[in-house]
C-alpha cells in the first residue's frame, strides 16, 4: 500500500488562551494570514533574534498575537496585561513561534512540487 505524503503542518499549534483575573475578560492569541500580512506590513516579522531583544520586540509579538480574534483592543491595553503577567516566559514566546510559523505557513502557501503539479486550474513549468 502506498504510503500517502502530508504536505500539510502535521500537527496544530494550540492557540494561547488568556483571562484577565481582575476583570473577567478572555482572550485567545493567534496567528492567521491576515494578521501575519499586517504584522509584516509593521516592518515586524519575528526571528531567532526577536528572542535576544523581547524587551523591545517581546511588545510588539504580543499585540500582534492579539489580532486575528481582537482587532479591537489597542496596544496600550495589550501592554498593560503583559506587564500585569510580569512579562514572557521562554514558553510563550516559543508558543508565539510556533503560531506565526504555523500562519505563515499554512494554506498551501508553501507546498510540495507534487500538490503544484495536481492543480487544475495554474500550469507552472520550472
Amino acid at each position: 500500500m502506498a504510503e500517502k505524503k502530508n504536505t500539510e503542518i502535521e500537527q496544530r499549534v494550540d492557540p494561547i488562551y488568556l483571562t484577565d483575573n481582575e476583570t473577567g475578560e478572555e482572550y485567545t492569541l493567534d496567528f492567521c494570514k491576515e494578521s501575519v500580512k499586517f504584522m509584516h506590513s509593521k516592518r515586524f516579522a519575528p526571528d531567532e533574534d526577536t528572542i535576544n531583544y523581547v524587551g523591545d520586540l517581546g511588545y510588539d509579538f504580543w499585540f500582534y498575537a492579539f489580532r486575528m480574534h481582537h482587532k479591537g483592543v489597542p496596544r496600550n491595553k495589550t501592554d498593560a496585561l503583559l506587564d500585569k503577567m510580569g512579562g514572557l516566559t521562554v514558553e510563550i514566546i516559543q508558543r508565539l513561534f510556533g503560531l506565526y510559523n504555523q500562519a505563515l505557513f499554512s494554506n498551501h502557501v508553501i507546498q510540495s512540487q507534487e500538490d503544484l503539479e495536481k492543480n487544475s486550474k495554474v500550469t507552472v513549468k520550472l
